[in-house]
């Protein structure tokens, strides 16, 4: 039979009871932000012409979001090195808005050409 080395957990455990209240109070904040957020665009559904199947798909972003940056907060409070996620991140987020600029620009594109045959 082999020896097990757990000496790895006798580390862990001092290190994850220390980051415990960090932890709870990120997953705490998570929901209460989550839930703030859901309920303040329902309230704008609520409060405008908008029906709630046109905030839903808001809500799923804002919930998707938040639940993104808890998990990577989690993580990069347990120890793992995350500088590099951030970075990648924050180039998808950029390609992302640089793809919607080429889009609209074609689209505007297009849209012109058509109301110039049609003139």
């Amino acid at each position: 039979m082999q020896n097990i080395d757990l000496s790895f957990i006798e580390e862990f455990v001092p290190q994850f009871l220390a980051a415990l209240p960090l932890l709870i109070g990120i997953i705490v904040g998570a929901f209460v932000l989550s839930y703030v957020s859901c309920r303040g665009l329902q309230l704008l559904a609520d409060r405008t012409s908008l029906n709630h199947n046109d905030v839903a798909p808001f809500r799923r972003i804002v919930k998707w979001v938040i639940r993104v940056v808890a998990i990577v907060l989690i993580l990069s409070v347990l120890g793992f090195k995350l500088d590099g996620i951030w970075g990648v991140m924050s180039t998808v987020l950029a390609m992302i808005a640089i793809g919607f600029v080429a889009v609209w620009s074609v689209l505007s594109n297009v849209s012109c050409t058509v109301i110039m045959l049609i003139a």
